[in-house]
């Protein structure tokens, strides 16, 4: 870069793009194996699909026109159904690995050129092997910055369409005239024009997000308001280059769509010279985007003169370069009580991705099969219970007292035997392999945060020593739900009979109680779930587990009890969802007929079952995990937020103890008391005092 920082700052667009092109030209050799490397197959992507999404278009809708001029009932009509359906799977297979594959080239190809452009800044040596080395360190880095972008963009969108639809709701009214509906139509425009300047400041942000991603130590959320800062005073030429660049970018498409694909005046010929120019546009497009947006974040610096350590920075790259600093992603104890509901979900991502390793490993061992019995259950459940209903139906047809009366009934009963006893094996191996799951994540991050050498034999070997702890406390919680159960359909009962006249009366009075009743039901159900969960951790942790452990986590718990809870319903909504999306769409695909995807009639073949099958599995295994880890987590923000010193010498000798003999609790009751600090400043910092043994 042959410009000083000082000089960024009076660049406007045309000395952006000319600095940009200069960078390209002198650095054309690495940049040019960076293209070919990343940059051309993101094009490829970009375009390709269109191609392959078209044929398989044309393919359905010539089925459907084939399948509206058959009879209904005829062999023909379902095979042509059948094909349909399995086209349908194909197309969204087809969009699923396109879209995981755009966003593995385009999150490698951002970290390249950034880095590539940072490494030029700095004077840096550099070479292609060194930046393809780096590009798997940083990508994640890039990859919550673009989830946190999504969200923002999603919630945005969805705020805009909400406000459109209460706007024809409140404006638009039946027998009212054309004058509602114009200025329902202005507002609505309005609303739209505004929508899309807020989308531009997004896009221009979060393009400037992408390059803090790599070359700050912040990310994610904090990245974003870094950007939102930094844009200030440069919005318009950030915003002006990002439109330009969109605008060009779905020309192409238009372009490779209306004329390549679609171009029925174009010959063959033509269509291949103009489809290969698309690609080269696209590729050349696309790198110049990432080095622009690169130069736009050096512009920004400049202009809010913020000086940028050259040496400083190339020791960050550097470090990029040898290693991951693993325990530097991971916050310390007394920093955790800051934490809130994202906040919690970062920190458990961190430390996933830092400790990926020995994560996969419990992950294949413990995890995917507790997933795999989750989902397998339903099947062999359903499958049974079809049976069951089917031999229920033939003994309908026979008489009462005969032979064949008897023996379908006894074939019955067995059926239900073995129903019985499947459930209870499923069960067990249920209780078994939760178990030790949570011993194994719970142990994994104490280590993790004490700082101790892990390994997936240490794991292996805590846990059978760890689970019984745990088992005692999940038979006293199940006594509690049983109790609270109880009592609640006990006060129902008693409503609807002390409510409910002889002739059938007060229906409504009785209801309403009902409902007056479930919700406070629902809420203590949440309370005593989020409290077990935390006691799981503390039986683990310490030496108290049962009810001790309940009685331990419903103190802790106090002051984070909304944030707790929160996550807790989340998780148990996204974990039902999978379940009951697995059931209708993998057990009934065929049963329920056809599935409504964006409007789209979709039926689901064996192969689109057996998809759809692993990617349940896939994502309960990752539910299960990150539960696992967060309610970890939780137990440390809630130890931070109440004070309590977790001494990390005395936690890592615990741990050994773990491994090398019988259970010593990790924290003791007596080292460890929930402590009231009056007037404590919530920013001073908690000293780690060893304890005395």
């Amino acid at each position: 870069m042959d410009r000083e920082q000082e000089q960024l700052q009076f660049l406007g667009v045309c000395g952006i793009y000319k600095e940009s092109y200069k960078i390209t030209i002198k650095w054309r050799k690495i940049f040019t194996q960076l293209i070919l490397t990343l940059v051309l197959p993101l094009s490829i992507l970009y375009l390709s699909q269109i191609q392959f999404s078209d044929i398989l278009f044309n393919k359905i809708n010539r089925n459907k026109h084939t399948l509206r001029d058959t009879q209904k009932g005829t062999p023909l009509y379902s095979t042509i159904h059948h094909k349909i359906s399995s086209q349908w799977t194909t197309f969204w297979l087809l969009k699923a690995i396109y879209l995981l594959f755009l966003f593995i080239f385009s999150l490698l190809s951002t970290s390249a050129v950034v880095y590539t452009m940072a490494s030029i800044y700095t004077s840096k040596e550099i070479s292609f092997k060194k930046i393809m080395s780096v590009v798997p360190k940083v990508w994640m880095r890039l990859m919550i910055t673009f989830f946190w972008s999504f969200f923002i963009v999603f919630v945005y969108t969805l705020l805009t369409v909400g406000l459109i639809v209460l706007l024809a709701f409140i404006i638009i009214e039946p027998d009212e005239g054309e004058g509602r509906a114009i200025l329902f139509l202005v507002l609505a425009g309005i609303v739209s024009l505004t929508y899309l300047v807020g989308l531009v400041y997004i896009g221009a942000a979060w393009n400037l997000a992408c390059v803090i991603s790599v070359l700050e130590k912040i990310y994610g959320l904090k990245a974003l308001k870094k950007s939102k800062n930094l844009i200030k005073g440069r919005i318009w030429v950030s915003s002006v280059i990002f439109v330009m660049l969109e605008v060009s970018f779905f020309g192409i498409l238009g372009v490779f769509s209306g004329v390549v694909i679609h171009g029925s005046s174009v010959g063959i010929f033509g269509k291949m010279v103009l489809g290969l120019l698309c690609y080269l546009l696209m590729t050349i497009l696309i790198h110049f985007y990432l080095v622009i947006q690169t130069m736009i974040y050096f512009v920004c610096k400049s202009h809010h003169h913020e000086n940028i350590d050259r040496s400083g920075l190339a020791e960050h790259l550097e470090a990029c370069y040898v290693r991951l600093d693993r325990e530097k992603d991971v916050q310390e104890p007394e920093e955790l009580q800051f934490l809130g509901f994202f906040g919690i979900y970062q920190e458990s991502f961190k430390i996933t991705v830092a400790w990926r390793k020995i994560f996969s490993r419990i992950i294949l061992s413990l995890i995917l099969p507790l997933s795999f019995i989750y989902l397998a259950q339903i099947q062999i459940s359903e499958a049974i219970l079809s049976k069951i209903d089917d031999s229920e139906e033939v003994q309908d047809t026979a008489t009462r007292g005969t032979a064949r009366f008897d023996k379908i009934h006894a074939h019955i009963i067995s059926e239900w035997v073995a129903f019985g006893i499947f459930k209870a094996v499923y069960l067990l191996f249920l209780l078994i392999f939760s178990l030790l799951s949570t011993s194994a994540v719970v142990y994994t991050i104490a280590c993790i945060y004490s700082a101790k050498d892990l390994t997936f034999k240490t794991v292996m070997s805590v846990v059978p020593k760890v689970w019984k702890r745990l088992m005692i406390t999940f038979m006293w919680n199940f006594f509690i739900l049983v109790v609270y159960n109880f009592l609640a359909i006990f006060l129902s009962y008693s409503v609807v009979v002390l409510t409910i006249g002889p002739e059938g009366e007060n229906v409504k009075t009785t209801v309403t109680l009902l409902i007056i009743i479930l919700i406070p039901y629902f809420v203590g159900l949440v309370y005593i779930s989020v409290v077990w969960q935390l006691a799981s951790v503390v039986s683990v942790m310490e030496e108290s587990y049962g009810i001790k452990a309940m009685l331990k986590s419903r103190a802790l718990i106090k002051g984070k009890i909304w944030v707790s809870s929160f996550i807790f319903i989340k998780l148990q909504i996204l974990f039902i969802g999978i379940l009951m999306a697995f059931k209708a769409l993998v057990v009934h695909g065929n049963s329920f007929g056809d599935f409504y995807f964006f409007l789209t009639r979709v039926s689901f073949g064996i192969w689109g079952r057996i998809c759809l099958g692993i990617l349940f599995i896939v994502l309960l295994t990752l539910l299960i995990h990150f539960a696992l880890v967060i309610q970890t987590v939780i137990y440390f923000v809630c130890k931070s937020y109440h004070h309590e010193n977790i001494d990390k010498s005395g936690l890592a000798e615990h741990l050994e103890v773990y491994y090398l003999g019988d259970y010593v609790p990790l924290i003791r009751d007596k080292d460890v008391q929930l402590e009231q600090f009056h007037g404590w400043d919530a920013k001073q910092t908690v000293e780690l005092v060893p304890q005395q043994q």
